[in-house]
């Protein structure tokens, strides 16, 4: 029996497919056993799962934040930069926890002005630039230098406009 190559792959595609959920169903693979229900937590209770999870986070920040304070004391310049810095990740870790909600919300809403910021002025950028074009086009060279010099010295462009012609000349 000769059987094309085609046939051949999809033979052992298919064999390895068979094998493999035999190897899932027989090694305890998640996917084929029973999860457990998840119970809502209180925000107490979210705050001391949180906190436990980065119990070390704050520990080392505390610690460094220590070390800082008495290099600073014995005269040590960066003393004070590494409490600083300490501090700023213990803090940083605790309102985390605590305003991570928040902090979600506002990283996404942020993410969608700032796309949509991007796209306007994109958009009016480009189509600054085609209305020069076509000013330039329409008008005869004799009467319409002072647009020419005018256009190329971006005078009529917004900021964003300039620097987009910029990036696109420089590539």
């Amino acid at each position: 029996m000769n059987k094309s190559p085609m046939t051949l792959i999809i033979e052992c595609v298919i064999i390895a497919v068979v094998l493999l959920t035999i190897f899932l169903l027989l090694s305890g693979c998640a996917l084929f056993q029973k999860t457990p229900e998840i119970t809502a937590l209180t925000s107490g209770q979210q705050l001391a799962k949180t906190l436990s999870q980065t119990h070390w986070l704050v520990t080392f920040s505390i610690l460094g934040a220590g070390a800082g304070f008495f290099a600073f004391l014995n005269g040590y310049g960066k003393g004070l930069k590494i409490l600083a810095a300490c501090l700023l990740v213990a803090s940083l870790t605790l309102m985390v926890s605590w305003y991570g909600r928040w902090l979600a919300t506002i990283g996404i809403v942020g993410s969608v002005v700032l796309l949509g910021y991007t796209i306007f002025t994109k958009t009016r950028a480009l189509k600054q630039i085609v209305k020069g074009i076509d000013m330039f086009k329409t008008n005869p060279l004799n009467d319409s230098y002072p647009i020419l010099k005018d256009s190329l010295n971006f005078s009529q462009k917004s900021e964003t406009t300039k620097k987009i012609v910029k990036s696109l000349r420089g590539k």
